[in-house]
């Protein structure tokens, strides 16, 4: 439709399936025959046996969304949180192939001097496929992972500027300005008028003038420092820092006998292959589970508009600060600074801006995006040990090496992991649109 839009986007979960063969050559070729005293051979007949056995035909389930618009994210741009929840489960033999064995026996069959030849070429394993299925493999559950990302989000977040400055403003009342000023600003007028009636002599009042002088430039010092601060907090809001965190990995080792006292598998139970015909070896497994958690995130904190409507009051009494630290103090040019309302305006309108602060701390650091990943992997290997029984003794089975493993991405909501859209507040899901966060 002209003059409509030209796109329209849906992020749509989808489900992918796909088997994964297993590659190389598992299968193998059997040749025998009989030969006389003095004689070529007679017969030769030639058996093959099965190739990759269906237990270890792996698979791949993916559960993904689509994200259209990522077509056109451009790499060092931020254009909104363009991602989603992941889960990949694959099972696998690892390897491209398995080597061939090759394998040869003679044994007398029928005095005098008729033998039974054999030559087997292709794989060898440690024991039957059906002994050797794939490891479980045990991923996190959301909940879990949710509870991961909320301590890569403490362990990672930036300097979060509302909490600094609801802490600087709170010391700032309570250690940087005298209780007296605070509690009664108007007392400095009638100490002002006390001291300019005093004439010269306020010079010699040492426990009247001087501490007066410095309570007065104490005073103005925090309300300048206040001003720069705050100046500085909202200058700040809305840039975006990129965080990375990465867990240490966790990795579990253990080892077991799978079977003793068998033979290695070949696919045929073939005498002339064997010494004695009965196995003699054990089947060991080796199994590793390892996980690896990693959080990404970009974060901010959000002012609402207008935020800095309170502070704009403060502006006079700032300039009027900052004109009394560039005076020569005397009584007279303090009393020239009345009326005191100045101060006291100020004093009142700090608290102000000090209760919203601290409100705004408790949602005031938000995600433009963040995401848990997880990587949970077991591999088993298994290998025979001892005598193979063989009668060609350099021939031994294969290492066989199956592997299942997860990965797992979950999307963090602009106030953390754990939570869903029906929970926010009133302010946060104020703070989510403010921010271009939809659902």
């Amino acid at each position: 439709m002209r003059g409509g839009p030209k796109e329209l986007w849906f992020i749509i979960a989808t489900t992918r399936k796909r088997t994964i063969p297993p590659k190389g050559n598992f299968g193998g070729t059997l040749q025998y025959w009989r030969v006389g005293p003095g004689q070529n051979p007679s017969v030769t007949t030639q058996r093959n046996y099965p190739g990759a056995p269906s237990v270890w035909r792996g698979t791949q389930v993916t559960v993904s969304e689509n994200h259209p618009a990522w077509k056109r994210h451009h790499k060092g741009t931020f254009q909104g949180d363009q991602g989603g929840d992941f889960t990949t489960t694959r099972s696998y033999l690892q390897g491209d192939s398995l080597p061939v064995q090759t394998l040869s026996g003679q044994v007398v069959v029928i005095p005098p001097s008729v033998y039974n030849n054999a030559v087997y070429v292709g794989s060898v394993l440690p024991t039957q496929p059906s002994n050797m299925p794939f490891p479980p493999n045990s991923p996190s559950s959301d909940s879990e992972l949710a509870n991961w990302g909320t301590k890569a989000i403490a362990g990672c977040k930036p300097t979060n500027s509302v909490a600094d400055v609801s802490t600087f403003l709170g010391e700032l009342l309570r250690d940087g300005i005298p209780s007296l000023i605070g509690s009664s600003v108007h007392a400095w007028e009638g100490i002002t008028d006390a001291l300019r009636s005093a004439g010269d002599e306020f010079l010699n009042v040492e426990f009247g003038w001087l501490p007066f002088q410095r309570d007065l430039t104490n005073f103005a010092t925090a309300v300048v420092d206040a001003d720069r601060i705050l100046a500085q907090y909202e200058r700040d809001a809305g840039k975006v820092v990129r965080r990375r965190f990465r867990f240490e990995p966790v990795v579990v080792n253990s080892y077991n006998v799978v079977a003793n006292n068998v033979a290695p598998y070949i696919w045929v139970d073939h005498a002339a292959l064997h010494i004695t015909g009965i196995g003699q070896g054990r089947v060991l497994r080796s199994r590793q589970q390892t996980t690896e958690r990693w959080f990404s995130g970009a974060f901010t904190y959000y002012l609402p508009t207008g935020a800095d409507s309170i502070r704009n009051r403060l502006g006079g009494a700032v300039q009027k600060a900052k004109h009394l630290l560039g005076l020569t103090l005397t009584p007279e040019t303090i009393w020239n600074l009345t009326p005191w309302s100045w101060a006291t305006d100020w004093l009142f309108n700090t608290g102000d801006v000090l209760s919203n602060v601290s409100d705004w701390a408790i949602d005031g650091l938000v995600l433009k995006y963040g995401y848990i990943m997880e990587h949970s992997k077991t591999v088993d290997t298994y290998v025979f040990a001892d005598s193979t029984d063989f009668q060609s003794k350099d021939a031994r089975p294969s290492v066989v090496t199956l592997v299942s493993e997860t990965k797992k991405r979950r999307k963090a909501t602009p106030f953390g992991f754990g939570l869903t859209w029906d929970g926010f507040s009133a302010q946060q899901a104020a703070i989510a649109a403010a921010i271009g966060v939809t659902r």
